[in-house]
């Protein structure tokens, strides 16, 4: 009989920290978004984002021209490509020498008979 005491008990106990049933969930918390619609900021943000993105833009557009002035500066000089010179080997051309010279040599031999 004791045993059924306490199950009654411990029964009235647990009832009592049931919770009260809502059929609907709790209102959605605002986003920092919606705020910011209600309170107008977000188009005056928006106005000066614009502004923001347009004169980095403008900056680019002037960094650009002024590098290409800078290339055209440089480049004023460059529209020729430069000669270079033939470089000779001094052996080679002695040895191109000695044969010419042989050559001439035989020529006005037989030129002669």
């Amino acid at each position: 009989a004791a045993f059924r005491a306490e199950q009654a008990k411990q029964k009235s106990l647990q009832e009592k920290k049931k919770k009260k049933y809502t059929p609907f969930p709790p209102p959605q918390m605002p986003r920092k978004v919606d705020l910011e619609l209600e309170s107008g900021e977000y188009f005056k943000k928006k106005k000066a984002r614009g502004k923001s993105e347009r004169g980095a833009e403008d900056s680019k557009k002037a960094e650009g021209r002024e590098l290409v002035s800078n290339l055209k500066k440089l480049n004023k000089g460059l529209d020729k490509p430069p000669t270079e010179e033939p470089r000779t080997n001094p052996v080679l051309a002695q040895k191109i020498n000695a044969r010419k010279r042989k050559l001439d040599s035989e020529n006005a031999g037989s030129a002669d008979h």
